[in-house]
């Protein structure tokens, strides 16, 4: 091969090369001419839940309507408070392959979170007095607290179909995805008891039990979803345009498992008018399992009423008391509005 040859090929080489780059450079606009293009999406946004995240709710409702239901018996007092889930925060990016100005395909993922707290308690204050005039007072506190947070980091494939108009651009999207989700559960309850004995003679005496006890789930389960929505994006910039969708998802989790702990300190005292402090006794205990995650309804005879509830146990809760028992079902089923960044880019 010739010297020539070889500077020639050399020049084609080159000269290839350099339009190649051009066309890389040239104006996002023109993707329809120029072929493949690839564009990154950044999305956020919130959507509103439909039912408030499935048996989370039905947890929190029978939660609710129990502890404040206890104000209807002489002698408690109820009170509960843990809102409804209204809105679930939404985050994402799409890696999309634009086949001229119409289609696209995108790869991609995101984030997806609830969170929730609720408190409730109940006070039992009851005094009496027998044929010898002895009284006795009963004062009874329980509270608890529960913090629920839900996250859940999708791998999406979605079909896009986009109709260019000057620099605003109207498009639609359709996809699933294979959604990994995590589950954090702290739950805390301190209850006190206290007995006042008190007779028209001999000693006082009073006994004072209090307990404090720590609950933690930590639960995986993955599932399948499915996304859509319908939007436009307006040009800024020949490679960038910001975005507004209407979107929607539906993703329902079932067979959460993982890890639990609980630790319990509980406190023993006896008081007497002549002895003081006399008996002090704290027992510790602690335990950890795995388990999976299950709803049921529990009857509470004092009220004569069934309420749901929600913990993670090593086998299926089997109490008489309980009725409707089953995996227990969350979801981030949800429709609402994103703003989105494009950023364009040529590989052909």
């Amino acid at each position: 091969m010739s010297a020539l040859t070889v500077r020639r090929i050399g020049s084609i080489v080159l000269l290839t090369a350099i339009f190649s780059l051009a066309a890389s450079a040239a104006p996002a606009g023109e993707e329809g001419r120029r072929g493949l293009t690839v564009s990154l999406k950044f999305s956020g946004g919130a959507g509103f839940l439909f039912d408030g995240g499935g048996e989370l709710e039905q947890t929190r409702l029978g939660r609710v309507h129990q502890y404040t239901g206890y104000n209807s018996i002489p002698a408690y007092a109820g009170s509960a408070s843990w809102e409804r889930l209204w809105i679930a925060p939404d985050y994402g990016f799409d890696l999309i392959f634009n086949f001229g100005d119409f289609i696209g395909i995108g790869i991609g993922s995101g984030y997806l979170q609830l969170k929730t707290r609720g408190e409730y308690q109940v006070t039992y204050d009851f005094a009496t007095s027998n044929y010898l005039s002895t009284n006795y007072t009963y004062d009874d506190e329980y509270k608890y607290t529960r913090k629920y947070n839900i996250a859940a980091t999708p791998a999406t494939a979605t079909l896009y179909l986009r109709i260019p108009m000057e620099a605003i651009t109207v498009f639609a999207y359709a996809g699933a995805g294979y959604y990994m989700g995590s589950l954090t559960h702290d739950y805390t309850g301190n209850y006190i008891e206290i007995t006042d004995t008190r007779p028209r003679t001999g000693t006082m005496t009073k006994e004072e039990i209090t307990t404090a006890y720590v609950l933690t789930e930590k639960l995986k389960s993955n599932t399948l979803g499915v996304h859509g929505g319908l939007g436009a994006d307006i040009r800024i910039f020949s490679f960038m345009a910001l975005g507004l969708e209407v979107y929607g998802r539906y993703v329902n989790f079932l067979k959460w498992e993982g890890d639990v702990s609980w630790t319990q300190s509980a406190r023993h005292r006896d008081w007497s008018e002549s002895a003081g402090w006399y008996y002090d006794n704290t027992a510790n205990t602690s335990n950890a399992y795995r388990g999976k995650l299950w709803y049921y309804e529990f009857y509470v005879s004092s009220l004569s009423g069934n309420y749901g509830q929600m913990f993670a146990r090593e086998s299926e809760p089997s109490s008489t008391s309980n009725i409707n028992v089953r995996e227990a079902a969350i979801n981030m089923n949800n429709f609402g509005l994103r703003i989105s960044l494009r950023l364009f880019f040529n590989l052909f």
